[in-house]
């Protein structure tokens, strides 16, 4: 893998220094402010079993020995999640060991949202693997490996959280978050191999919530994607971004969610549009959805 950054102009490029480590096989990237320090973390998703039982290595072992290189302390590449945490000397290190996300499964896509709208973006991992060659040995060539919610507990590390019911075994490969059903909480759609798709409805219930669409009429890009949305609260500052695109071969709502407490109150929401203007909503309500238009 390899990273390039863009600089002032379309042409100008500069080779970005990788961490120590990565992941080997990368299936879906997603970056998200996780500690809401105004830097958004980046996550890649890879192949590790969450369990290292008996069990669960006889159904692995076989088919990684096929997939994967023997480690080697002067390979920076393993097969497990990656997640790039940017220090203040500038530099990124990955971060998934201290911050419990290494192994989430056969994983394809992994994606940030705020599910239980504390104001933590959490994590949720579809996962799962048929291939025939490859899995002979197991029945009907399929490694059932659960999907994996992963609570964020407020300071960017996160615990599983089973109590969500979001383990379905039905070898995900797609997914996205939105608010499907305008209550003002994320739910989820995971597109699945060789069975139907999954609609998961929240019912988490907890918290308030804002969402905001971004529209830029007359442009070339008319969703103002790139923008960057900053929620200032009283439990400091909330940090999400307009995209189309997360995870393994999927799409993203461009509506920004943002949540939070009940009790928290909301200073100002602060939006940097992808041109680089800037614009200042004072003292949204919590609970609407906003339409904001650039003129």
């Amino acid at each position: 893998d390899d990273v390039w950054l863009q600089g002032d102009t379309l042409d100008e490029w500069t080779r970005f220094e990788l961490p120590e480590r990565i992941s080997e096989n990368p299936m879906s990237l997603d970056m998200g402010d996780i500690d809401n320090d105004g830097v958004a973390e980046l996550f890649a998703t890879d192949m590790k079993p969450v369990r290292q039982d008996a069990a669960t290595l006889a159904r692995w072992l076989p088919a990684m020995r096929r997939l994967t290189k023997p480690l080697s302390s002067a390979d920076p590449q393993h097969a497990e999640n990656m997640l790039l945490v940017r220090r203040p000397d500038g530099r990124w290190r990955n971060e998934a060991y201290e911050r419990r996300v290494d192994a989430t499964g056969w994983s394809w896509s992994g994606v940030f949202g705020d599910l239980d709208r504390d104001g933590w973006l959490d994590l949720y991992v579809v996962n799962g693997m048929i291939a025939a060659g490859l899995l002979d040995y197991l029945p009907d060539s399929e490694l059932v490996d659960d999907n994996v919610a992963l609570r964020n507990v407020g300071n960017g590390h996160f615990v599983a959280a089973p109590e969500w019911e979001l383990g379905s075994s039905r070898s995900g490969r797609g997914m996205v978050m939105a608010d499907l059903d305008g209550d003002g909480d994320l739910d989820i759609v995971v597109n699945n191999l060789m069975t139907p798709a999954q609609l998961f409805e929240n019912r988490l219930c907890g918290g308030a919530s804002l969402l905001v669409d971004l529209r830029m009429p007359g442009n070339a890009n008319p969703f103002a994607v790139g923008a960057e949305l900053t929620l200032i609260t009283g439990m400091g500052r909330l940090t999400r971004d307009v995209r189309v695109t997360a995870g393994y071969l999927s799409g993203a709502s461009s509506r920004v969610h943002f949540g939070f407490p009940d009790d928290v109150d909301i200073e100002r929401l602060e939006v940097r549009w992808p041109d680089g203007a800037f614009s200042i909503v004072e003292a949204p309500l919590p609970q609407q959805r906003l339409l904001i238009v650039r003129q």
